[in-house]
């Protein structure tokens, strides 16, 4: 049940790119010990973010709420 809670708010997920942002909106996941699993995974989550679009300087990721999550980017000059 753990798993399927974290999948479920983790298929939520939407990142956009444009020429100058980057922004990826992550839903946490509202049971206890799904929520860990992503806070451990935020590492892990921002280096594939960064090795996928090296051009991009990306932030830490900032909580918007208890329910979401972002993490912002800009375009190197």
């Amino acid at each position: 049940p753990i798993n399927e809670t974290y999948n479920k708010a983790v298929r939520k997920n939407i990142v956009d790119i444009t020429n100058e942002h980057l922004t990826l909106f992550i839903k946490v996941p509202r049971s206890q010990h799904s929520a860990k699993i992503l806070r451990e995974m935020e590492v892990e989550v921002k280096e594939e973010i960064v090795t996928q679009n090296p051009d991009f300087i990306i932030s830490t990721f900032q909580a918007d709420s208890h329910h979401h999550k972002w993490l912002r980017g800009n375009k190197r000059n």
